[in-house]
């Protein structure tokens, strides 16, 4: 898979979901995706990938991500 791998966003606020093209099996350490997200958050956001399920999104501190704004893009 190329990284970082980038899809429309296709979910709700606070819920990012995305399909990529080059479809990973599971998550790993290290997957890398770039999100333009459709809607901005008002609460803690997560994500799903390729129907992977639902991970919670932290900051590199581990921290809760509640301010994604809508049709910014985001590594």
């Amino acid at each position: 898979m190329r990284q970082p791998g980038f899809a429309p966003d296709t979910g709700t606020a606070n819920h990012i979901v995305m399909t990529l093209n080059s479809a990973p099996t599971s998550y790993v350490d290290g997957l890398g995706v770039t999100i333009k997200p459709a809607y901005s958050s008002t609460a803690a956001t997560d994500i799903s990938v390729n129907g992977l399920g639902a991970k919670n999104i932290v900051d590199s501190f581990g921290n809760t991500v509640t301010n994604f704004k809508a049709n910014k893009i985001y590594s």
